[in-house]
């Protein structure tokens, strides 16, 4: 008898999963969702990240574009975080005009603070090479004749 119980328990419950996909979708995304909030909280950024995107695979909201490139900021990968708030923006063009500026500038922000970096990125690799590059052998700078009146 227990033998059919267990049966019909699992034959109800492969029943049931293929019945309810949504409910275990649902259920994929608050598990996902939840755990990106608590690693997003307890300022794990990077842990965040993939589980907002798998959150996200399963319920595609906008919101969780926002969080992303959030998180992504906030972790220091800016042109990451650029790309999102781009694809939140593309995927929410609705947005009220407060929530528009707050993306904008942190839009802004992100562009100019990789600009910088990468400008000071350019000039250390500059005073690098300079530094390894020997003075011509024979050579040394004349000075100059000075001009008397």
């Amino acid at each position: 008898m227990k033998k059919y119980v267990v049966r019909g328990t699992f034959v109800l419950f492969l029943f049931l999963s293929a019945a309810l996909p949504g409910v275990a979708q649902a259920d994929d995304f608050q598990i996902h969702y939840d755990l990106a909030q608590a690693l997003y909280n307890a300022q794990r950024f990077d842990d965040a990240i993939p589980e907002l995107k798998a959150a996200y695979a399963i319920e595609p909201k906008p919101s969780l574009l926002f969080n992303i490139a959030q998180a992504y900021r906030k972790s220091g990968h800016l042109r990451e975080a650029i790309e999102y708030y781009d694809k939140y923006l593309s995927e929410d063009p609705q947005l009220d005009t407060e929530s528009r500026r707050k993306v904008d500038g942190y839009l802004i922000e992100a562009r100019n603070t990789l600009a910088a970096l990468e400008l000071e990125m350019k000039r250390r690799l500059a005073e690098e090479k300079a530094a390894r590059e020997p003075e011509p052998v024979g050579h040394t700078p004349q000075a100059m004749p000075s001009f008397q009146p």
